[in-house]
């Protein structure tokens, strides 16, 4: 499946160097799905998980990807999700509902992280 980035994916600004990532994406909770994560060089990540409650919202937990991988300097992952929770899949092809809108990813722009000093 090819995505045309600008008119199906939903964008979001997130900082960088958390330990989770939440999303609200409306896929079918309790049933697994397999999140594919793409870098700006092409390399995916696979992670295979369900939305959390009955609403869909999914937790990407950064500990499953490679250390430093979420920081200001990484840029953009494309993110799509699939039903095909073999560990193949890669490329996603499920519909999300965000916002009330529906796409077939979501664009998460990381940025420098604001620091809070007591």
């Amino acid at each position: 499946m090819s995505i045309n980035i600008c008119d199906l994916c939903y964008e979001v600004t997130v900082p960088a160097c958390q330990d989770t990532y939440t999303f609200d994406t409306g896929l079918t909770a309790a049933t697994y799905y397999t999140l594919i994560l793409e870098d700006i060089n092409g390399n995916q990540y696979n992670y295979i998980s369900t939305p959390a409650g009955g609403s869909g919202v999914w937790t990407l937990n950064t500990s499953y990807f490679p250390d430093g991988m979420f920081n200001q300097w990484s840029g953009s992952y494309r993110i799509t999700f699939s039903a095909d929770t073999s560990g193949k899949a890669t490329v996603g092809d499920e519909e999300l509902t965000i916002d009330g809108g529906s796409y077939f990813c979501i664009i998460m722009k990381m940025v420098k992280s604001t620091l809070v000093y007591d």
